[in-house]
């Protein structure tokens, strides 16, 4: 009997145009089927979110959510990271409260990112 053993290298779908649709797709379908809520209800019950925060993303794809909550939470600074960086968006489009990275979260993080997020 043969195991499957995950390979974090191996990423099944593109990340092309039909790719970043597919990610923004379910964003879009999970905030209507969720009442357009970015942060779950008990998130919201443990943190102040009328406070500066700084919050993490990681396997942001598309940086759909990070910039979605941008907009929703402007006092905010969200990070988002991901293996690769073929389906950010443009830099010129990202707002000044979010920063994207292109890091393999199956490696460490750097030392600079420990202890920083909510």
């Amino acid at each position: 009997m043969s195991l499957n053993v995950y390979n974090p290298s191996g990423y099944i779908f593109n990340r092309n145009l039909q790719g970043s649709i597919r990610l923004n797709y379910q964003h879009f379908l999970m905030t209507q089927l969720t009442g357009n809520e970015l942060l779950h209800k008990s998130t919201k019950e443990l943190v102040d979110v009328s406070t500066p925060l700084r919050v993490a993303d990681i396997a942001t794809g598309t940086a759909i959510w990070p910039l979605s909550l941008a907009r929703a939470y402007p006092h905010w600074q969200i990070d988002g990271f991901d293996i690769s960086n073929a389906q950010y968006p443009f830099a010129a489009s990202i707002p000044a409260n979010v920063s994207l990275y292109e890091h393999n979260t199956f490696q460490p993080f750097p030392v600079e990112y420990h202890g920083k997020y909510e």
